[in-house]
């Protein structure tokens, strides 16, 4: 058997390793000052006004009134919240959309006809900073009273997302980027998330590196049984802030591992049959299908397929309402689906290839419902599995598959990066940790799923092929791919006197 070890310059160490590598490439030069910029965010971190200087009536007519009972009533209406400090304003004024008040935000002047897709991506971040930071530039002004009201930035941002939804805009907008805001912005009932549970349980490990072995047990194999183990830790926690923390996360693991998505589906079919009853019929059907199968394999088949139906829906209907509840709904379906295939992960290595080749085609559809892969993309990694299980392919054929169905991964990132990389390399040049959102993102999806799978049907076709990949001494299937020319080094048998092993692509693989 060859064996080649490589080391590259620039490398894909695993399919979704490559978003790390997303994230640490470019290296932005630096406004002179740019530093004083990230000292005044650390200090916001700490503050306990954060960005805010002050507590402010902000009237509809454009008057600014300090806190008084219905401040704004004679005057058109308006919101309460804190009001940016000179610092703040300063960091705006130079470009990074920090410290974003949804309750009055001017949602025509953010999405005008030339769209300001850095503002948005930038918003979305600092919500993933928030998130994941321990409230960030947040950390102190969450507890200043009157700085936000809940209830107020929950209606701003459902406006922006109705805005987004609306078909003047979402017609020539990317349905992911509808779908991400909708993950991120606190819009209506809170549902649970792989992406939430990861960021509490990174913040989490922020505040107590004893805890990083379970974040990381959360981060790579989620299991339903990472419940009891997260209050086991707690029940030994005496800090009662953390405690309280700890109680949260296994609320939310709990949380998705109970999904309940059928009430949810039938209540968006009852609306969506009011405009196109033969698309309510198809949703009634797939629920049916949903709730009546109990093989995880299955359960996870039908929720790929409601989840490209759901997105077939947003297309379809001219309903921002109802795209939104639409967007909602497979929402909580990629959770359920994250749900089942983390129960499934122990089960992969013993499966058959056609087995993992129905699951790969399951995941395709799945990451076409949610907006990581396109119509196109789709079609061609659905016409690729069906060459490889339609007949018996050769195993230079089942190779070639197999590595052109590990470009999803690569594929996922790049519609990340068109939607986010400016806002992210420009909010990094204050908040490096930026840089982490599109990573964490994709860990949070089903393709966390879609890599397991993909990486053991590619070292299954390079074992039948005598290869083997390895990285730092660690054995390797998918992702590792040279981008530019770097160097090679290692022993290569096969290539002396005798029968030589290229040859054994000449067979053909049963799937």
């Amino acid at each position: 058997m060859s064996k080649m070890i490589l080391y590259l310059g620039r490398y894909l160490l695993r399919p979704l390793l490559i978003l790390l590598a997303s994230g640490l490439i470019f290296t932005p030069a630096y406004a002179a000052d740019t530093a004083d910029y990230r000292d005044w965010i650390n200090s916001m971190k700490t503050s306990e006004r954060g960005p805010f200087a002050r507590i402010r009536w902000f009237c509809n007519d454009g008057t600014v009134l300090p806190p008084q009972p219905y401040g704004c009533r004679d005057r058109g209406g308006g919101s309460q919240h804190g009001e940016w400090s000179e610092r703040t304003l300063e960091i705006r004024n130079a470009g990074y959309r920090i410290a974003t008040i949804y309750s009055d935000l001017d949602i025509d002047g953010l999405l005008h006809e030339t769209f300001r897709r850095l503002d948005l991506a930038q918003m979305l971040i600092e919500q993933f900073l928030i998130k994941t930071d321990d409230g960030w530039i947040l950390r102190k002004a969450r507890y200043y009273r009157g700085a936000f009201q809940e209830e107020g930035e929950r209606a701003g941002a459902h406006r922006l997302l109705l805005q987004l939804a609306s078909p003047a805009f979402a017609d020539n907008s990317p349905y992911l980027q509808l779908r991400t805001a909708a993950s991120l912005l606190p819009h209506g009932l809170d549902t649970p998330s792989a992406r939430s549970i990861r960021q509490l349980a990174s913040t989490i490990a922020e505040m107590d590196p004893g805890f990083v072995r379970l974040r990381n047990k959360i981060h790579i194999q989620p299991q339903p049984g990472d419940a009891a183990d997260v209050m086991e830790y707690g029940s030994k926690i005496d800090n009662p802030e953390l405690k309280n923390e700890l109680v949260s996360l296994a609320g939310q693991i709990r949380a998705l591992y109970s999904i309940d998505a059928g009430s949810l589906l039938d209540e968006l079919a009852a609306n969506v049959s009011r405009t196109d009853g033969s698309q309510a019929q198809r949703l009634r059907a797939v629920s049916q299908s949903l709730q009546s199968d109990s093989n995880p394999v299955q359960h996870f088949n039908a929720i790929a397929q409601i989840l490209k139906l759901l997105r077939e829906i947003i297309t379809d209907t001219p309903s921002p309402s109802l795209r939104l509840q639409a967007v909602d709904t497979s929402l909580v379906l990629e959770a359920d689906g994250y749900a089942t295939a983390a129960s499934l992960l122990p089960q992969v290595g013993q499966m058959t290839r056609r087995e993992l080749l129905s699951l790969l085609s399951y995941n395709f559809q799945a990451l076409y419902g949610t907006g990581l892969v396109s119509l196109r993309q789709y079609r061609s990694l659905e016409a690729s599995v069906s060459r490889m299980t339609l007949s018996m392919p050769s195993l230079r054929d089942y190779r070639r598959e197999l590595r052109y169905a590990g470009l999803t991964s690569e594929w996922a990132n790049q519609s990340m990066n068109f939607l986010y990389r400016d806002g992210m390399e420009k909010l990094a040049e204050i908040e490096p940790a930026s840089r982490l959102f599109i990573q964490d993102m994709l860990r949070g999806s089903l393709l966390f799923f879609y890599a397991q799978i993909i990486d053991v049907l590619i070292r299954d076709g390079d074992q039948l092929a005598g290869i083997r990949n390895s990285f730092f001494d660690e054995e390797l299937g998918a992702g590792l791919r040279a981008l530019n020319p770097g160097l090679a080094h290692g022993q290569i048998e096969g290539c002396g006197p005798g029968p030589r092993r290229a040859h054994h692509d000449e067979h053909d693989v049963e799937a």
